[in-house]
């Protein structure tokens, strides 16, 4: 196609570090032109206007050859005229040219950061340039012909719901009131929410209304004594009553004969259960019932007798802990050495369990206060069976210790502390002989057993506390 001789060479700059050239031949379409140069930077559609009117105006510069200044513009007036026409007009069109630079500096940015993004990116999908002709068509269609087309849809929606509808027979019943109710709701200037107060307003009054109403016919006389002060007059207001109960008597006697009439006795089990003794001795021979059948709560033991258990049973313990701990032949100062150690002196199955202690004992030699002794002696026990357990606080009394005892109880027998001592001591060797005998069982519920754990004794030796 022959496009003519090359007019015009226009540079057009798209960014700061950016232009580029449109080249005007003699037949060339402007428009064309400029709808070409930013569909080829994917430039913003907008600006195809713009860019043709520039197009336009310089052709149409070209078009007027610069000749000399006419005589006109050495006047002084009417060249001051036209120089502040075409002033205000160039800075019009300047400002025009720095708004259009402006958003094609924006637009190529956007692209810039767009391409930097797809550097990453492996994919390229293949876009069918009808669909993308289609998506620009979308993109610049208004608001009205939107408007229009979906309404034309609802349309279409509304005429197929009701040939679907137009089969069916069945026509509900709708209360009239709930069709009212949608109707105040769908009007325009209802007053919704100031209705709904008043409505309650006059539904509160008939509910109170309702129930102030009698539900009995019968009213009694109801006589206030308040205000009554003397005793005749209290007398004087006693004397109604006297008389409405005469009179209620009367109505009870025939009126010939003076007999008193037939009264039937009217079973009033199920409303109130009439007793034959007053209220207290009822209830008094409810409990004696209840503890004739057997009937006695089962109350545990209180805090505070739990409490003085776990004391005498310390005290016990550690009362035995001092009794080995003399056997041991301790010195001036509370201590115990080693090398001083008697066994002859010590009790046999006592010096047989504490054999691993004095293995370890033996390889520290260090002395040992009665504090330590007692933490080495509760650590042992806790890899005893509980038969050597049993075995090893067995309290073991001399005569002389019998003798005193015997004494003591002879003193304290009215002593109600010793009575529950006693009966706390007697409590718990029966707890741990409960507790012997469970173990005894799970021990030989265990004889099948072939795993045995190996297990370290816990060394507390040559710790002292301060």
């Amino acid at each position: 196609m022959n496009r003519g001789q090359e007019i015009l060479v226009m540079t057009v700059n798209i960014t700061e570090n950016r232009k580029d050239q449109i080249i005007v031949h003699e037949y060339d379409d402007p428009e064309e032109l400029a709808k070409n140069f930013i569909m080829s930077y994917n430039l913003n559609p907008k600006l195809v206007t713009l860019l043709t009117d520039e197009i336009i105006n310089n052709l149409s510069d070209l078009a007027t050859p610069s000749t000399s200044l006419p005589q006109e513009y050495h006047q002084s007036d009417s060249y001051d005229y036209f120089s502040k026409k075409n002033y205000g007009q160039k800075l019009y069109e300047k400002g025009l040219r720095k708004l259009e630079q402006n958003e094609n500096q924006k637009q190529a940015l956007k692209i810039r950061i767009e391409q930097e993004k797809d550097k990453e990116l492996t994919f390229q999908p293949k876009i069918n340039p009808v669909s993308n002709m289609l998506a620009q068509r979308m993109g610049n269609r208004s608001t009205d012909s939107i408007r229009k087309k979906e309404s034309a849809i609802a349309r279409v929606h509304v005429d197929r719901k009701a040939e679907e509808l137009s089969a069916c027979t069945f026509a509900p019943k709708i209360n009239p009131n709930s069709a009212k109710m949608l109707e105040y709701k769908q009007r325009p200037g209802s007053k919704r929410f100031q209705d709904l107060y008043e409505d309650s307003i006059i539904r509160k009054q008939k509910q109170e209304f309702l129930q102030k109403q009698a539900e009995f016919s019968f009213k009694p006389e109801i006589l206030s004594n308040h205000n009554v002060s003397s005793n005749g007059e209290r007398l004087y207001s006693k004397k109604p009553l006297d008389e409405l109960e005469n009179s209620f008597d009367s109505e009870l006697k025939d009126p010939n004969t003076g007999q008193e009439l037939f009264v039937p006795k009217i079973n009033k089990g199920k409303y109130s259960r009439t007793r034959e003794l007053p209220i207290g001795e009822h209830l008094y021979s409810q409990r004696r019932d209840g503890t004739e059948n057997g009937e006695v709560l089962n109350a545990g033991p209180s805090l505070e007798a739990k409490k003085r258990s776990e004391e005498l049973l310390k005290r016990s313990k550690r009362n035995r802990y001092y009794e080995i701990f003399q056997q041991m032949n301790p010195d001036d100062q509370g201590l115990i050495h080693y090398e001083t150690v008697d066994s002859r002196y010590i009790e046999p199955l006592v010096y047989k369990l504490m054999g691993q202690m004095l293995d370890v004992w033996s390889e520290e030699m260090e002395p040992l206060d009665f504090e330590t002794f007692s933490e080495s002696l509760d650590n042992l026990l806790k890899i005893l069976s509980p038969d050597e357990r049993n075995a090893f606080l067995i309290y073991k009394r001399n005569k002389e210790d019998s003798q005193q005892s015997s004494i003591k109880k002879s003193c304290s027998i009215t002593d109600m502390d010793g009575v529950y001592s006693r009966q706390i001591e007697k409590k718990l060797s029966n707890q741990a002989r409960l507790e012997l005998e469970r173990e005894k069982k799970q021990r030989s519920e265990l004889d099948g057993c072939t795993f045995h754990p190996q297990t370290t004794p816990y060394r507390t030796f040559g710790r002292r506390q301060n």
